[in-house]
């Protein structure tokens, strides 16, 4: 599952993730954006944080369309 699609479902906006988290808004933005590939730290974080729904294949692999994540 695609990081802005999990946000999405779970009704948190990428601001609210990362202050939960203790990120930065702005790069788990541009992460669930695609506009940047997270490091394996993030993956990791993405990972246990959706209890494994996000897993760093979803970073890779494209699925066409046009999602707007959550901001």
């Amino acid at each position: 599952m695609k990081l802005y699609d999990w946000l999405a479902k779970n009704k948190k906006t990428c601001a609210e993730f990362a202050r939960e988290r203790g990120l930065v808004h702005e790069t788990v933005r541009k992460h669930a954006n695609g506009e940047r590939r997270p490091t394996q730290k993030f993956m990791r974080e993405y990972f246990q944080a959706s209890g494994g729904q996000v897993t760093p294949n979803d970073f890779f692999y494209p699925t066409g369309g046009d999602h707007a994540p959550p901001q």
